[in-house]
């Protein structure tokens, strides 16, 4: 059963693959519930690249890894401010 803030359809692809899949997987809990929990990063990005194939995304391991990347630094940032 689909709540009204979780959708099954991607959304337009705007950005690119990964972008796009990140905001699919932001208004889906269940997908959210799927990669919750994975603490090793390659398992992380393994599962990643595999939700969004099956979702019909396009995007490659490089590009989760640029994401955690840029995530972490931002997180880092914001800790020495």
């Amino acid at each position: 059963m689909t709540t009204p803030l979780e959708s099954t359809e991607p959304p337009p692809r705007t950005e690119s693959g990964f972008e796009a899949f990140q905001q699919f997987v932001l208004s889906n809990a269940a997908l959210q519930d799927s990669l919750t929990g994975i603490i090793e990063r390659e398992a992380f990005t393994r599962r990643a690249v595999e939700l969004g194939q099956q979702h019909g995304f396009s995007f490659q391991p490089a590009e989760v890894e640029a994401a955690i990347r840029a995530a972490r630094r931002a997180w880092s940032e914001s800790r020495m401010l």
